[in-house]
């Protein structure tokens, strides 16, 4: 049989670029064949194919034939290397790599879709989202989280356009995306989302709120607070907890001032958890004495990590709370670990309260108590008629002696204390 030599053979140069792409392939898939690549995607394999998808004449064609190999790394390489083509079909290139049959591939055409700085961007993203075929609307959708064009607001206006049911994942990302978008129009697409018939969408508006900067963040919260579904309300708690607008304070601000935001004020009431701004003790203040029991819980638990001044004076309205159990709970929980000149008579009042729960809890915070009077508090507790209270009060005593503290240990060697 005669033998041809590779190095032998005058290349066409228009073909050079195809035929090293398929020797770079066929060499791959021998090695495979013959045992000495496993198989799966091989970094090396990748890079040669990623350098010969070039910007060259022929760049169309080599994209196409590396998106039908058969070899899945192949096609995932071919995907990721979109990003950067700058052909004039980039938006069929992508189309034919979002439809792959394999996973991996759909999710790194998306990645490139993403990323792409082609001239032609916009128009690859509105071919597609003017398309028919949702897999492919869904990319583009996804893609406007970093679209920075003239155009953006038309785009999102064609994700938002179709409000069937089937196209709710379209509108979903588009409502994601929205987080980074700054046009003129953002108000207005965020209510457009707030009306979306599909919970799905209007929960990812509202997570989409967290960097919001508009004069009308209060507005849009409300909106979210008092959504039907539970799923939307929660997420504009969580969402304005981490609010990352400059307005934050006096968003919570006018929401606890606000009687007609009912749920937007005890989503503002959560957001105190954790908030260690300037404004925080006025926040707070305003929280624990408001008229509705849930917010007043909700300022209640803030107690608990906050730090500030006159914090005493705040857990002391809160363990009086007149209707709300709730709210006397979590005050007394607020104790644990407080060391405030006058924790020892908030520890009083609590381990006083009528309510068997609040005492409890009072017992339980005692075992991080230093006070020169642990023994008389600890004692109080002892003597409690209510047997859970006891059991707290002496759960905590042995706590406190295993961390060795010395007053404890003394009061526990008193036989009438036992």
């Amino acid at each position: 049989m005669k033998h041809l030599s590779f190095c032998s053979v005058r290349i066409n140069p228009a073909l050079s670029r195809a035929l090293l792409l398929t020797v770079v392939l066929g060499a791959g898939a021998r090695s495979s064949a013959m045992g000495g690549e496993p198989p799966g995607p091989n970094q090396q394999r990748e890079k040669e194919i990623r350098d010969t998808l070039d910007q060259g004449p022929d760049a169309s064609e080599h994209f196409r034939l590396a998106l039908k190999d058969k070899d899945k790394s192949v096609r995932v390489a071919a995907a990721d290397a979109l990003k950067g083509y700058q052909g004039p079909d980039a938006s069929e290139l992508f189309r034919l790599a979002l439809k792959d049959k394999d996973k991996s591939v759909r999710v790194a055409a998306a990645d490139a879709l993403k990323g792409y700085q082609g001239a032609d961007v916009s128009k690859v993203l509105r071919v597609l989202l003017e398309g028919q075929d949702g897999t492919l609307r869904i990319a583009a959708a996804e893609a406007l989280m970093g679209y920075r064009g003239a155009d953006a607001s038309e785009l999102f206006r064609l994700a938002f356009a179709d409000e069937a049911y089937e196209n709710r994942d379209v509108r979903r990302a588009a409502a994601y995306a929205l987080e980074v978008y700054r046009g003129a129009d953002a108000s207005a697409l965020f209510r457009r989302a707030f009306k979306d018939p599909t919970w799905g969408v209007r929960r990812a508006a509202t997570r989409a709120l967290k960097s919001y900067q508009g004069a009308d963040a209060l507005e849009l919260f409300r909106l979210a607070s008092e959504d039907q579904e539970i799923l939307v309300r929660s997420a504009a708690q969580d969402v304005l907890k981490g609010y990352q607008g400059v307005g934050k304070a006096e968003i919570i601000r006018q929401a606890l001032m606000n009687p007609e935001y009912r749920s937007v004020k005890r989503a503002a009431a959560g957001a105190l958890s954790g908030y260690q701004g300037t404004d925080a003790l006025r926040l707070i203040s305003l929280a624990v004495e408001d008229k509705d029991p849930i917010v007043r819980h909700a300022a209640a638990d803030a107690l608990k990590g906050y730090e500030g001044p006159h914090k005493a004076v705040l857990i002391r309205r809160a363990l009086i709370d007149p209707d709300f159990l709730a709210t006397r709970l979590v005050a007394a929980g607020a104790l644990e670990g407080y060391q405030g000149a006058d924790a020892s008579e908030l520890f009083r009042v609590a381990l006083k309260n009528r309510l068997p729960d609040v005492r409890e809890v009072a017992a339980k915070a005692l075992e991080q108590y230093q006070g020169a009077d642990a023994s008389e508090l600890f004692n109080i507790a002892l003597k409690d008629n209510h047997p859970k209270v006891v059991k707290a009060a002496r759960a905590a005593l042995e706590k406190s002696r295993a961390r060795g503290d010395q007053t404890i240990s003394d009061f526990l060697k008193c036989s009438e204390n036992i």
